[in-house]
């Protein structure tokens, strides 16, 4: 503390050697970085550079004894700028290299001029991490610190751009400012750059307990730090600045003059205000005092004080009502950085921009969680306009030669200046006021009016101001038509050109009778030739007289009678016809086979060839008026028979004997009466008349003819034929009269194999004109219908019926055998229940004669059982048996 000399120590070579960096840990131990070229001498420890400059750094105990050194470098200049020991007791050096430079084991390569590079090691000197930061310009690393998570800051220039761990930067100009922070691994946690065009350099950092970064150096020209700006006086001018830990800047003052300042260094006192020196030339203005420099550059050294005072918020209301446009800038000091900010709108900015109208509250949180609570109001610069709710004029309905004015009023809305326009809303303007006088307008005139000011415009509201026309002459009067028939419905008064509220119609003068009114006006023609007078007429007056005629023309009168000298004709009468029309008039009398159709014929009487159809002749007058009405006469007409189209018959086709009658029936053609005939046309086989007519159904194909008949003659005939299809013979063979009832099954064969279908009991029907009887299935003692039946492709059916008696097997049972023989016993006698018939048969059976049976145990043997079997046969062929079983036994 009072200055006395503990211990000093030299080191270095015969080349230039410089230490650049110094920094005394809380144990003593003292950290030197720097450069040296050639060979170097430290305490003993000799050093050889790879090329120029090589860095290196040093650690000396508190005694000033060397505990290590280390080196690194290239072919290029290499150089540590400043050192410092961490929280962790790790050295890192920052410093520049160019092209190849090694560490250690390691290696590094610069992007082009001088770039950074950033070594960390143990409190051994043992190597941790090297990395690199820059870019193809000049970077350079002056300030460096640490934290107590072990990050480190750095500060420096940077030129173009620059990449910081995995952060790029990019200058506004020659060299910018650069801070940024590392966290351990060096990854930038943030890297931020500030300046301007010119050149500026952060030559100092220091960190705060705080967690606040100040930097210091110089600058020039107009330099930008986040939301500050600084402009330099002269050449360079001292900048101080304060960073928060996330890297924002909340600080950035400077000082200087006409002449070139620097600080080059920074440190803090014991409240952790920050301290600078450098230098300056003339002089300096620094906290209200003037400094003088002595020479050209003098060193400068100051303590400094962030002190609170109040910033007026700077608040700017909104322009107009709804419009987001208001703001809310604050300044804040005291407390401990960094801030947080809650607004009432959920905001956590510092600052609120583009805002509506209404009440703020914001509560600010520095890092010790002391809070400071305050309120803003926005309101707005201009209300929105309100439209006029309508638009009033003192005078209406005056003539267009009117000499005086009218005024126009706007009621109700709001705003800063009421416009009045013509043509539309925003058109051609014509004063502002709410109410303004004006010329009486010669035409009738829409006027618009609106509320404005600078937040708009409103809707208009609009007076329509009704001018009366004067009344201008037709230029000529059209009567359609111009020339009419007596009796026409109406004419078409009309007038060209001119104008005015009405246009009147007059007969005889223009002060005459009114007719009609209107431009155009229909009346009723008249009924003899006219001339009708018109003018335009208006409240203001009327205008010149114009008139127009119309031509009436007489009617055609329709005759009242028309006779003929001959009616009810056969369609081939071969004579003509006179017609004789009486009274009527006209130009001309014209006959038709229509009213008022194409002429046949003109004049009276008239000779016409006898029609071959009924026909109506109509007869009417023309003149140039046209026609009369039409009177008309009809000449009947027999017409010749039309032959049927078709015949329909109740049934075309049929089997033999299937149906009793016959129907047909003529389709279309006309006459009197239909008459048919048998065989041909006209024959002398009538079969009658009518339609329809009812026959007796025939028993062999036939052809009918009809047509149609009337006095006049016969129509040609139309024919249609009947097909009588034959019954087919069925019959099957296969089948007895008598089974018994275990007979074996027979096959059935139809004769239209293979087609038609068994049926009936024991019946299986096998689908192809052929069937199997089974007597079993169809039981004993009965007889039983067998039925073929068939139907061939006409659909005519017939079938055949056989039938079968099924008689059952005789009852067979047998008295005398017993179950078991001694071999020695004697013959038994065996009768059957149908003796005398019968047989007997097995083992032992020495005879059998008339159903009577002779059982020997000896012939039979020793052994068994034997079957011993009675069979009878009936005078149908019925065969049935009965088995009993006896044994013989041995003595």
């Amino acid at each position: 503390p009072l200055g006395n000399n503990l211990w000093v120590q030299t080191a270095g070579g015969n080349f230039e050697d410089k230490a650049l960096g110094l920094y005394v840990a809380y144990n003593g131990n003292c950290f030197l970085t720097g450069y040296f070229q050639g060979n170097a001498n430290f305490q003993g420890h000799s050093l050889v550079s790879s090329g120029g400059d090589d860095f290196f750094v040093a650690c000396y105990n508190s005694s000033g004894v060397l505990d290590w050194i280390q080196q690194g470098g290239g072919l290029s200049p290499d150089r540590g700028h400043t050192v410092i020991q961490t929280i962790v007791e790790d050295i890192v050096v920052a410093g520049i290299f160019q092209g190849n430079a090694t560490f250690g084991t390691s290696s590094l390569n610069s992007a082009g001029d001088n770039d950074i590079f950033i070594v960390r090691y143990d409190r051994y000197g043992n190597l941790i991490s090297l990395q690199s930061a820059g870019g193809t310009a000049d970077d350079q690393p002056f300030g460096l610190d640490a934290d107590e998570q072990n990050n480190i800051f750095i500060s420096g220039y940077f030129g173009a751009t620059a990449a910081f761990g995995g952060v790029n930067l990019t200058s506004a100009g020659s060299k910018d400012v650069f801070v940024v922070k590392l966290n351990p691994s060096g990854n930038a946690i943030f890297a931020k750059r500030a300046g301007g065009s010119s050149e500026d350099i952060a030559y100092a950092l220091v960190y705060t307990p705080s967690e606040q970064i100040y930097i210091s150096g110089k600058f020039s020209g107009l330099a930008q730090w986040d939301s500050f700006s600084l402009a330099s006086a002269g050449g360079s001018d001292i900048f101080i600045c304060r960073l928060d830990s996330d890297g924002i800047f909340r600080m950035a003052k400077s000082t200087g003059n006409i002449g070139n300042d620097v600080s080059y260094d920074l440190t803090l006192d014991d409240e952790y205000n920050p301290i600078f020196t450098g230098s300056f030339t003339n002089s300096l203005f620094l906290a209200g005092t003037t400094l003088i420099s002595s020479g050209q550059n003098d060193m400068i050294y100051a303590g400094l004080k962030e002190s609170s005072f109040y910033v007026a918020p700077n608040i700017t209301p909104v322009t107009c009502e709804g419009v987001n446009d208001g703001s809310i800038e604050i300044s804040v000091a005291g407390g401990t950085p960094d801030y947080t900010f809650e607004w009432s709108n959920g905001d956590t900015t510092q600052n609120l921009t583009g805002i509506p109208e209404g009440n703020y509250s914001l509560s600010i949180h520095d890092a010790h969680a002391c809070i400071k609570d305050t309120s803003f109001i926005i309101t707005s610069q201009y209300l929105m306009p309100t439209p006029p709710v309508s638009a009033i004029v003192n005078r209406q309905g005056f003539c267009a030669d009117d000499a005086g004015t009218i005024t126009l009023t706007a009621i109700g809305g709001t705003g800063e200046t009421l416009k009045w326009y013509t043509d539309s809303c925003g058109g051609d303007s014509i004063g502002t006021g709410v109410s303004i006088t004006i010329a009486s307008p010669d035409t009738t005139t829409t006027y618009f009016c609106r509320w404005e000011n600078p937040c708009g415009v409103t809707t208009c509201a609009n007076i329509v101001v009704n001018v009366l026309p004067l009344p201008t002459s037709a230029t000529s009067i059209q009567i359609t038509p111009s020339t009419v028939c007596e009796g026409t419905g109406s004419v078409i008064l009309s007038a060209s050109g001119g104008s005015g509220e009405i246009f009147r119609w007059y007969e005889n003068s223009c002060n005459g009778t009114l007719i009609a009114s209107g431009n155009p006006a229909i009346i009723p023609a008249p009924s003899v030739s006219t001339t009708y007078f018109g003018r335009w007429e208006t409240s203001c007056g009327v205008s010149d007289c114009l008139s127009g005629s119309i031509t009436v023309l007489p009617l055609a009168k329709p005759v009242t009678a028309v006779t003929t000298d001959t009616n009810h004709l056969c369609y081939n009468y071969p004579g003509n016809i006179q017609l004789t029309a009486f009274g009527g008039s006209g130009d001309i009398l014209k006959w038709g086979l229509s009213c008022h159709g194409t002429p046949i014929n003109q004049g009276n009487p008239v000779i016409l060839d006898a029609p071959n159809t009924t026909t109506t002749y109509y007869v009417w007058w023309e003149n140039s008026c046209g026609p009369s009405a039409c009177d008309s006469i009809t000449i009947f007409v027999s017409e010749p028979p039309v032959a049927p189209t078709g015949i329909i018959l109740s049934d075309s086709a049929y089997c033999y004997g299937s149906i009793n009658s016959l129907t047909l029936t003529a389709i279309g053609g006309s006459g009197d009466e239909v008459k048919w005939f048998k065989d041909y046309c006209g024959s002398q086989q009538v079969v009658g008349t009518g339609n329809p007519l009812t026959i007796p159904a025939p028993y062999v194909n036939t052809v009918y003819y009809a047509r149609w008949e009337t006095a006049c003659g016969f129509s040609a005939c139309v024919g249609t034929y009947v097909t009588v299809y034959p019954v087919p013979d069925v019959s099957f063979t296969g089948l007895s009269n008598f089974y018994c009832e275990n007979d074996e099954p027979d096959t059935l064969w139809g004769n239209h194999m293979p087609y038609g279908t068994f049926s009936g009991p024991g019946i299986t029907d096998n689908g192809d004109g052929t069937a199997i009887f089974d007597p079993a299935a169809a039981g004993a003692g009965a007889t039983y219908t067998i039925t073929y039946a068939y139907t061939d492709v006409n659909g005519c059916f017939d079938d055949d019926i056989q039938f079968v008696t099924v008689r059952a097997l005789p009852y067979v049972n047998y008295a005398g055998l017993d179950p078991s023989y001694c071999i020695n016993a004697s013959p038994a006698t065996l009768v059957g229940n149908m003796a005398p018939y019968g047989v007997f048969s097995g083992p032992g059976i020495t005879s059998s004669n008339n159903g009577v049976g002779i059982f020997s145990p000896s012939a039979a043997g020793v052994g068994g059982p034997y079957t011993i079997t009675y069979s009878y046969t009936d005078n149908y062929g019925c065969s049935n048996s009965m088995n009993k079983t006896t044994s013989v036994t041995a003595l």
